[in-house]
């Protein structure tokens, strides 16, 4: 019985704890968004909407969403249950690819836990759990550690992918490129983890393989006709301040705190955590630390801000939170359990819930 306990007791403490922060989103209804997506993805023929998940370069808008929308709404009806049904089960899912990236990354189940518990709920992220809209996110979120999850597990024996690997990887980073655009960081994630983990076999074949698919994508995507970029809600405005400045608004966003976070503070906030990463010599806080400045690319120069954009990002901030938190457990000795610092620093969050 204790085997079993130590085995599934966190996986469905996790779990258990998202339903009782979010489960009532199970019987959210459907929101203005989810009618007009629903509508959009019924537009076209299905095996239109199955081609385009093909020619993932076109401007045909995140049709691996579509999919999942026309797929529920055929199967199930108009409903809301079903499709809160699925977002949920990615919400679960989701937790246990996470686990897996970070235990891949750490090798300490410890931190692959805290981490994956910090992600597991975020009340500013709240459509996540009350929207169907966010299927987008959800998705994204799965094929993209679906893909990293796979690509550390082979790289990690010291081999390199095969034909066959390839095109599974490469099926399954295609698939997050179409549920959403946060995706195409992913061969950057590629590139940290062969310069920080890979010494002195790093290849870049990886990173360069995973970039040759990205590039059709970005160009269709901003190029193409009916272009998100038409938009002026997500017309990218690239600068430095730009990204300063939407950077310390989502920071505001994670940490629960409305003005605190401006430029100043920020910028000794990040200048610390890698002097941290570097001075303790920790692969998993230096990847971290890239994570956090590169996974927000995709959106952060753009107007349009929501928070739950953050959901892919915040795994970075996780990363880097539970590392420290195992490091600094084992600095002071076995007495004081990680998980009571994670609770220490998580009680304001518990509180606003």
């Amino acid at each position: 019985v204790r085997a079993k306990l130590a085995r599934f007791g966190p996986g469905l403490f996790l779990i258990a704890y998202l339903f009782w922060f979010a489960g009532g989103g199970l019987w959210a209804r459907f929101t203005g968004d989810d009618l007009m997506n629903l509508n959009f993805h019924l537009t076209p023929s299905f095996p239109r909407l199955l081609l385009s998940n093909l020619t993932y370069w076109s401007t045909a808008y995140r049709p691996m969403g579509g999919v999942v929308y026309v797929l529920v709404y055929r199967l199930m009806g108009f409903h809301p249950m079903p499709f809160r049904v699925v977002c949920f089960a990615l919400l679960v899912g989701n937790l246990g690819l996470l686990y897996r990236v970070c235990l891949l990354l750490t090798g300490r189940r410890e931190a692959a836990l805290l981490a994956t518990l910090m992600v597991s709920y975020h009340a500013w992220l709240v459509n996540l759990y009350y929207s169907t809209g966010t299927i987008y996110e959800l998705l994204c979120f799965a094929f993209y550690f679906a893909a990293f999850a796979y690509y550390l597990r082979i790289r990690q024996t010291g081999r390199s992918l095969n034909v066959r690997q390839w095109a599974a990887f490469l099926g399954l980073y295609v698939c997050a490129l179409n549920s959403k655009e946060l995706a195409v960081t992913l061969p950057l994630c590629l590139a940290c983890y062969e310069w920080l983990w890979r010494r002195p076999d790093r290849s870049l074949r990886g990173p360069a393989i995973a970039a040759l698919v990205t590039v059709p994508y970005v160009v269709g995507k901003l190029t193409g006709p009916d272009s998100l970029t038409a938009n002026p809600a997500y017309r990218p405005a690239i600068s430095a301040s730009r990204y300063l400045h939407t950077f310390h608004l989502y920071l505001n966003v994670l940490f629960y705190q409305d003005h605190f976070f401006r430029d100043a503070n920020t910028i000794l906030l990040v200048a610390a955590m890698l002097a941290l990463a570097v001075w303790t010599r920790s692969r998993p806080l230096l990847f971290a630390w890239f994570f956090v400045l590169f996974s927000v690319l995709p959106f952060i120069f753009v107007p349009h801000y929501s928070g739950f954009f953050m959901y892919l990002p915040l795994v970075g901030w996780a990363l880097y939170a539970a590392t420290c938190l195992v490091m600094l457990r084992d600095k002071m000795g076995k007495t004081i359990p990680a998980a009571v610092l994670f609770l220490a620093v998580d009680r304001k969050s518990t509180r606003l819930n």
